[in-house]
This record gives C-alpha cells, sequence and structure tokens, in this order.
C-alpha cells in the first residue's frame, strides 16, 4: 500500500501538469494552416515557406493575399531577391 501511494504521489502530479494550455498552438502546423479565410492561409502558409526557405512556394502564397501588410510586402520583396529577381524585388519596395 505505501508503495502505491508512493507512486500515486510521484505520477500524479505529471498527470496534472501536463495538459495542454488552450493558448498553445497545435502539435500539427498543418491544422492550424488551414484555419481562416483564403488571405489568412495563405500568409500562413506563405510565412511556413518563408520560414523553411522555400522562397518560390512563398512567392506563390504572398500574390494570392489581398491587401498584403507592410511585413507581407518585405517578405515578398526578400523572396524575390533570395531568387535572384532584383528588379521585380526592388518595386515591391518602392
Amino acid at each position: 500500500m505505501k508503495n502505491f501511494l508512493l507512486l500515486f504521489c510521484i505520477l500524479f502530479p505529471l498527470f496534472v501538469f501536463s495538459q495542454e494550455v488552450e493558448d498553445k498552438e497545435s502539435k500539427y502546423p498543418l491544422f492550424e494552416f488551414t484555419k481562416g479565410d483564403d488571405s489568412e492561409k495563405n500568409k500562413s502558409w506563405g510565412d511556413y515557406h518563408f520560414s523553411n526557405e522555400s522562397y518560390s512556394k512563398a512567392i506563390e502564397k504572398y500574390k494570392k493575399i489581398n491587401n498584403p501588410s507592410l511585413e507581407i510586402q518585405r517578405k515578398l520583396a526578400t523572396s524575390y531577391w533570395e531568387i535572384d529577381s532584383l528588379d521585380v524585388a526592388l518595386d515591391i519596395l518602392i
């Protein structure tokens, strides 16, 4: 009985504190990228490809966004810069 109580007292806090927090992002990012309207989905996927240095895929997603923010325009220009389309990158930045 003592062993059971000792084991219970050790393992119970592990189960209690291992609960997920609601604000925590999902373990499966692909499900997070499919939430929202089309512009939000394209932004999420564009950010994903940009952070993984798949610049041509990021460009495809960023170009589909309606009314892109300055951050998106900067990332789009950087993506063009990385694939050596300097003229297009400069046009976006100006």
